[in-house]
């Protein structure tokens, strides 16, 4: 995923008239001295928190897959997730989100973005990363 100061993102592109760039689903890895359910990272939950948006090409959003709940604590992302997150990992909280079981095929068009939203300062953890996979249809 590209990323901007407050944002990661992948954008669609169409190759030779391909049906644009199909996310089956995006790896969240977050890195910080410890987590758990009610917190992000080892501080308290988070003020604006992350949203999780599919907009198009002039920046609207076409489907906010969080419905207006942003991510402001770890247990936030098991409803991302569609899953329970492990916590039991102390220090790396990995989440794997898998699109499709929020019964959203996502196509990106040529300039539609998948978008996470960094609403926060994040630079406390030791690191915090979103790799999207997929393939261009």
């Amino acid at each position: 995923m590209a990323r901007r100061p407050d944002e990661y993102f992948v954008e669609g592109r169409d190759d030779a008239g391909g049906t644009g760039t199909v996310v089956v689903r995006v790896i969240f890895n977050l890195l910080d001295s410890r987590f758990g359910p009610t917190q992000f990272g080892s501080k308290q939950p988070l003020t604006n928190g992350l949203k999780v948006e599919h907009r198009d090409a002039d920046g609207n959003v076409l489907v906010d897959f969080l419905d207006g709940l942003p991510i402001k604590q770890g247990a936030d992302f098991c409803r991302l997730a569609g899953t329970d997150v492990d916590f039991s990992e102390k220090r790396h909280m990995p989440v794997r989100w898998t699109i499709g079981k929020t019964n959203h095929e996502l196509v990106l068009q040529e300039g539609e973005k998948l978008v996470i939203a960094v609403r926060d300062d994040l630079r406390y953890l030791a690191s915090f990363q979103a790799v999207a996979q997929g393939y261009w249809g």
